[in-house]
């Protein structure tokens, strides 16, 4: 339970803004170091994007499957039924 309230407190991915062309900043977050500022950041333009970025991070050798599983939550809400790419 604790482990759950700390990633709400502390998330490992998160959006950090809506630009006007419908691009988010995501912020990417290594929490095994003691501050607080992300490892990673990048603008993300929508579900095909996304699969990119994936690859990406997932080379990272601190990047874990926790951070992607939080990154594939935060793009389907952010890009809900693939709206983004195409669009």
């Amino acid at each position: 339970m604790a482990h759950a309230r700390d990633r709400s407190a502390h998330p490992l991915v998160t959006l950090a803004e809506r630009l006007p062309d419908g691009r988010i900043a995501v912020l990417v977050f290594d929490r095994t170091r003691q501050h607080d500022e992300p490892m990673y950041d990048f603008y993300c333009s929508g579900p095909e994007s996304a699969l990119t970025w994936i690859a990406q991070m997932a080379g990272k050798s601190w990047i874990t499957t926790e951070h992607l599983g939080a990154f594939a939550a935060l793009i389907a809400e952010a890009f809900p039924c693939g709206a983004g790419e195409g669009q």
